[in-house]
């Protein structure tokens, strides 16, 4: 029987976890789109493995593979090399549905919670929480019209609040798997988003939380921005849950962000 599809499980030899934090995973969910930008439709970090799915040929599935796990190393600076990945067939279309919600509820499957904000899974994107891929949506809807996005809200730790406007840097750069909000060309759109988001606080605030400079803030209200970016920053401060251990993405070096580029 041809494959409709490929399941791809990847884990490392010495079996650990693999992304240990919100920046880990933001890094992890960036490498996943970058990589499968022509099939990915679903993908989930458990806790030591990796889940996705995608429509491809099995040489491409094994190239995706390759290429993520080789950026997983790099960039998480993974000690232990990979197994082989695991790459199953998808045969038929009811096949690819049951695929897709196996992958997105890994956490579940396995009886763990180590990231209930899904910031290492497809689900962010899928509900509007993350804009680095913007043809992912369509994508999965083509794929897989019978799908219901709402039907995900049900499986996140995620509760409405109001905006929690003291994390308005770490909620852009979750928007756009980023870290921190660096000296990146994706941190500045980020920013960007964030000033639009937090509309209510005064100059003075939103520079004091994104640390730049108050004509910065300024500078950046007067930028169109798409409104999905806004969104997407402002769902992150709505929907998140709150505490020291939900929040974090400061970078190392905070001197850094008053550079000349904030001005």
């Amino acid at each position: 029987m041809s494959a409709f599809g490929h399941h791809v499980i990847m884990r490392l030899v010495s079996s650990q976890v693999l992304a240990r934090t919100p920046e880990a995973r933001r890094r992890a969910a960036r490498i996943l789109h970058e990589e499968g930008r022509r099939g990915l439709l679903a993908f989930r970090l458990a806790d030591t493995h990796a889940h996705a799915l995608l429509i491809c040929t099995r040489r491409e599935a094994g190239r995706f593979a390759n290429y993520v796990e080789q950026r997983l190393r790099w960039h998480l600076q993974l000690p232990s090399p990979f197994e082989p990945a695991n790459i199953r067939l998808v045969h038929n279309q009811g096949h690819l549905e049951r695929a897709f919600w196996y992958v997105l509820r890994q956490e579940e499957h396995h009886g763990i919670a180590l990231d209930p904000r899904h910031e290492a899974s497809s689900a962010q994107d899928l509900l509007g929480l993350r804009v680095v891929a913007p043809e992912f949506l369509l994508r999965v809807q083509s794929a897989l019209p019978r799908i219901r996005i709402g039907q995900l809200t049900g499986g996140l730790a995620l509760e409405r609040c109001e905006p929690a406007f003291d994390h308005l840097a770490d909620a852009a750069a979750a928007a756009f798997a980023l870290p921190c909000l660096d000296r990146s060309a994706h941190a500045a759109v980020a920013r960007a988003a964030a000033v639009h988001a937090a509309a209510e606080l005064s100059a003075g605030q939103i520079a004091e939380r994104l640390a730049v400079t108050r004509r910065c803030v300024e500078r950046l209200r007067h930028q169109p921005v798409p409104a999905v970016l806004v969104r997407a920053v402002r769902m992150q401060l709505t929907v998140r849950p709150r505490g020291r251990d939900s929040w974090s993405g400061a970078c190392p070096e905070p001197d850094l962000m008053r550079a000349d580029w904030a001005e």
